[in-house]
Order: C-alpha cells, then structure tokens, then sequence
C-alpha cells in the first residue's frame, strides 16, 4: 500500500512509490531497525512512511522541508483539539483586528476588481496581479491611481502600528496580492503568528498548516511557487479566463483550508510513527559527516534537471523563516524592476542542477557514504542522450559509472506506473520515458 500522506504539492514527489523504496531500503539495511536518514527530503513524505518501522533522519537544506518533516514526527504531542480553537479565534483576535483595520480598503478592492472581471472589466486586476508587493520600493510608479493610494495608505498604516512587521505580515507584505489575496495572505500570517502561542513540540507543526494551507490556496499554475498567474497572452491580450484562474484560489477561505489540514494530520497519526525520528535542515554531505555513525542506510533522491527547487518553493522557505530576504531583481532594455517570482536574492543553488557541479556532487555523496560503510539507494529518473525527454543533468549510465568507483554491487531497480509532474507545456511535446522512475541500490561500500 502506497503512502497517502501530501503536504504540499511537490515535484517530483515520491509519495507514490513509498513502500517500493521501502523495500529495497530492507534488503540493505545492515543493522536491524536501524537508523535511515532521508536526503535531499523535500515534502517529508518518504521519510513519515518510514518512519513507521524505522527511526528516520531527514536532512534538508531548506528550512520549509525540515518544518514538514519534523510536524510528521511530533503529530503524538500535539493538542489538536486546542489549536484547532486557536485557529478558529483568528478573527476575533485583536491582532487580526489592528492589522484588518489598515488592510480593509486594500481587500475590498481586490474583491471588487475580481468581481469586475467577471464582466470583462480587467483594469483593477491586472494593476494587482501584474504589480509589486508592499514590501517593494514604490518611487517612480503612479501613486494616483487609487490602487497605489490604499497601498500606499497601508504601508503608512502598518509601519505606523508599532507592529513587528517581520514577525506578523511577512506573507502578506511579500506575497499578498502576488501569489495570494491579500485578505488569504494576512490570515496565513496570523496561523504562523500562533506558532509563538504553542508549546515547543507544537511549533513546526502549526508553522506547517500554514505552508501547507499555502499550498492550496497558492494562485498560480499548477500549484508551485516559480512564477506569479500571468494573466495576458503573449501578444498582450488579457486571457479570456484570467477570472476563473483568479477567482477559483482566492475565493477559498484560509482559516477552513488551515482546519482541513490540522484534521488530515490528525488521521495521520493512527499510523504510527518512531518517535525517534528528527529533521534537520543541513547540507547533505555535512549530515553524513556529523551524523553518518548513527545512520544504517542512506536513501536519497537529489535533483536531477536544471530546476533548481528553491525557485519553486522560495515563498514557503520565506514564510517558514519569516526573514526579511532582499529581493532579487532583473534588467530590461535598461531598467531594473524585481523579478517577477519575487525571488528571495540569497536562495539555494543546488550543486546537483548545474551541469559543471553534478557529477561531482554525486561522487562527493557516494564517497561519504562509502567512507562512513553506508550502503546507498538513490532515486533518480533515467536519462540517456537523445532520449527525447525532459533533460537530466547527469546521465544514468554516468551516475552508475560514478557509484561503481566506491560501491560493489550495483542494482538498477525500474519502479513502473510514475510520471512526474509537468514543469510547463513544452515538456508535454517530449517522447514518454518508458520508466520513468528507478531505484539504484548500492551496497558493499569498498
């Protein structure tokens, strides 16, 4: 039976063949209820279903994957029943009131300019959806415009409130009206805002129901973070259902989406869970290094196309620091605006993406594995030159070469049935791979 736990919605998620890794993760395992450690673990969900039978260690250099690794593994001391009244209070809340109070008109102008969508009227929405956040340097735009006017009086009014800003609206002075409404935005910071209200097992996992209530709401194509809903053709035309893309996500209600969440965790822990499992946000070869003596079996599933994930979750990473990152920005025919994704300037660039560094990377992995006598199982989707599919940056036949230097016996090992999700319509056009997914067992360190 496959792993029905999804926290977010993830590439190249693994959640479909769980017990398949769990499998070949038995064969190998060299002590008996051993330790496994999780690299490269993402959305969490790979290392939750082995932490059924095993106690896990997830490692994780974003910190959004350690939050959704470490609210799995504590879900046994969580109050559910008192965070679910936490959150429904949200609105009766007086921090929820002071900061509404200065966002009120800023709402009911979306709400409005959604509904003037729906009769053709785009004007309002694109000024939201096409602009900048709050967060943004505002000189040189029209500052007459009505929308300009509530943003501007926002800004005034928040920064005015004696508020800590950084710790309460960072969703919303980021994200808000960009990837989210701005009414979703605020409230995604207040559920963040109750992780300060819990006790320390408690933290993470209310930190998660907003990434993962971030998740859903999200307004975007094919709910990943890498680019705000581009709402006109390429000729410039307004789409002629930019109100339905617009409407769909920012209709839906925050604080029900967060309690649907908070009740799917519930479920989960009657499956059982080693409570000795932990998450750490660290590089990978720096885990195998610090912690490689306690670790039984090494399971990794690293990236294997040029798309670096930071770019496609960088709003969660800033909504589980809630850090004040500068953004970064772009220069066209002269001019500097902030890039469209407003993309943290500082985020991870996995060696594992650049076609200069991979190779490298792999083999610095299997040699810590091999010094440290651990037995190996990575994931990875084939890839042969000229194969016609969405390029890898290293090869299998590479990758097994690469192994085969620090492991004695190497199986490739074709998990049937998967097919990744779809970065845009381009990679539609490519030849299907027959296997799409395979395992690489490596055992017998030299």
């Amino acid at each position: 039976m496959q792993e029905k736990t999804k926290s977010i919605y993830y590439l190249g998620g693994k959640g479909a063949f769980t017990s398949e890794i769990k499998k070949v993760i038995d064969e190998i395992t060299i002590k008996k209820n051993g330790r496994i450690c999780d690299l490269f673990s993402g959305s969490g969900v790979v290392g939750h279903y082995l932490s059924r039978t095993n106690p896990v260690t997830t490692v994780d250099i974003q910190e959004y994957s350690r939050v959704l690794s470490s609210a799995y593994f504590n879900l046994s001391f969580v109050d559910f029943d008192k965070i679910e009244l936490m959150l429904e209070s949200i609105l009766s809340s007086e921090l929820f009131n002071h900061l509404y109070k200065y966002l009120n008109a800023l709402i009911q102008y979306e709400i409005k300019a959604i509904e003037k969508s729906k009769f053709g009227d785009f004007e309002d929405l694109l000024k939201i959806i096409e602009g900048v956040p709050l967060i943004a340097n505002e000189e040189g735009s029209d500052l007459h415009t009505v929308y300009n006017l509530l943003k501007t009086d926002c800004q005034f009014g928040l920064l005015s409130s004696g508020i800590d800003l950084a710790k309460h609206t960072t969703t919303l002075r980021y994200f808000g009206g960009i990837y989210f409404s701005y009414y979703q935005s605020l409230i995604l910071d207040m559920i963040l805002g109750l992780s300060e209200k819990v006790n320390d097992n408690e933290k993470d996992f209310v930190v998660s129901l907003a990434l993962c209530s971030a998740s859903t709401l999200v307004n975007t194509i094919g709910k990943q973070f890498a680019q705000p809903l581009r709402p006109r053709n390429k000729d410039g035309s307004v789409k002629k259902n930019i109100h339905t893309l617009v409407s769909k996500d920012r209709i839906l209600d925050p604080i029900k989406i967060a309690i649907n969440w908070l009740n799917k965790y519930r479920s989960y822990t009657l499956s059982g869970m080693n409570s000795n499992s932990k998450a750490l946000r660290m590089d990978y070869l720096s885990a195998i290094k610090n912690y490689g003596d306690q670790f039984s079996v090494v399971y990794a599933d690293p990236p294997y196309t040029r798309d670096h994930y930071s770019r496609f979750y960088h709003v969660l990473e800033t909504m589980a620091l809630r850090d004040e990152p500068q953004i970064s920005v772009t220069t066209r025919a002269g001019k500097v605006s902030l890039s469209r994704g407003i993309y943290r300037e500082i985020r991870h660039q996995s060696p594992f993406c650049i076609r200069s560094k991979a190779i490298p990377a792999f083999e610095d992995l299997f040699c810590a594995c091999s010094d440290n006598g651990l037995p190996l199982v990575l994931s990875y989707s084939p890839h042969e030159e000229g194969d016609g599919t969405h390029p890898r940056v290293v090869s299998t036949k590479n990758i097994i070469e690469s192994a085969s230097a620090y492991f004695n016996d190497i199986t490739v090992i074709p998990v049937d049935g998967i097919t990744h999700n779809k970065f845009n319509k381009r990679e539609l056009e490519l030849d299907k791979r027959h296997t799409a997914e395979i395992l690489i067992k490596c055992d017998r360190p030299k």
